[in-house]
């Protein structure tokens, strides 16, 4: 199967071309002015504008990019919206007119917010924030295609892995290996199951070749609290962690995985304290 992949030179989307490149020939976007490390096959395109005149013929394709500005509210809006939703209905148009068979759409749990009540599939979706609104925007989007082509729409909670900067894990990493102390919403903070890298680009994989249809949350295998995340980084890295207590309730972002479990095998995938050895050590880096 011939993939175009968006986001390729992301973090996420570095895992996901190398677990599609073991089965499928996978061409990527890129920026104007950026290239793939290895050279491999691509087509340059700046995301918040329109779709280039030499998109490759594809049987599939995989829209894991996301704006660097997801954050940025107000300031990086007009980025968010572009890059995840206008790109979107360009990539939903252009699937539409040249007959791709698959499309996988990569989302978020963040479109949650505010995590009420059981997180499941068919939940009633109001996000307030700038990823949260304009992830959602996009999935209600490719729900129009769903009678043209195969649809899927993967919302992933808490990704981490060796090599990720600027997140949850690797900031919590940082403050246990210097010493700083780590804050706690309760006694025993935040309730969640975070996921591994290469266990999101198995199931993106999985999602594509089998042709998955509909909405997955996707979380790890296994829910753990900031506590005890925290402290098996010490005891990864020999270091004493220190707690700083906020009295409030401590919350809890679990997902309801039944849909995954119906088609993927997640007793494969990555525990909490394989995940932090690989992303401690560095091992299975892309």
């Amino acid at each position: 199967m011939r993939i175009l992949l968006t986001g390729a030179t992301g973090y996420l989307g570095g895992w996901i071309r190398a677990a599609l490149a073991r089965d499928h020939d996978v061409v990527c976007t890129v920026r104007p002015g950026s290239q793939l490390p290895d050279g491999g096959p691509s087509v340059t395109w700046d995301l918040a504008g329109p779709l280039p005149a030499d998109m490759p013929e594809v049987d599939a394709i995989v829209h894991a990019a996301q704006s660097r500005h997801y954050t940025a509210f107000p300031d990086g809006a007009a980025d968010a919206f572009a890059v995840n939703v206008a790109s979107t209905a360009s990539l939903l148009d252009h699937a539409a007119e040249n007959r791709v068979q698959r499309f996988c759409f990569i989302s978020s749990g963040s479109v949650y917010e505010p995590y009420e009540g059981k997180l499941g599939e068919d939940a009633a979706l109001a996000p307030t924030s700038l990823n949260g609104t304009t992830k959602l925007a996009a999935e209600i989007l490719t729900r129009a295609y769903e009678t043209l082509f195969a649809v899927s729409r993967l919302r992933l909670f808490f990704p981490y892995g060796p090599g990720q900067t600027g997140r949850m894990v690797p900031g919590l990493i940082d403050r246990v290996q210097t010493g700083q102390p780590v804050t706690l919403a309760g006694e025993n903070g935040l309730e969640f199951a975070p996921l591994y890298a290469g266990d999101i680009a198995n199931i993106v994989t999985s999602a594509v070749a089998e042709d998955w249809r509909g909405t997955f949350n996707v979380e790890g295998p296994e829910a753990t609290n900031l506590r005890t995340f925290a402290e098996a980084i010490g005891t990864l890295t020999g270091r004493d962690v220190a707690f700083e207590i906020n009295p409030v309730a401590s919350p809890r972002i679990l997902a309801s995985s039944d849909r995954l479990k119906s088609r993927f095998d997640v007793e494969t995938m990555t525990k909490v304290r394989d995940g932090l050895k690989q992303t401690l050590g560095g091992q299975g880096t892309v």
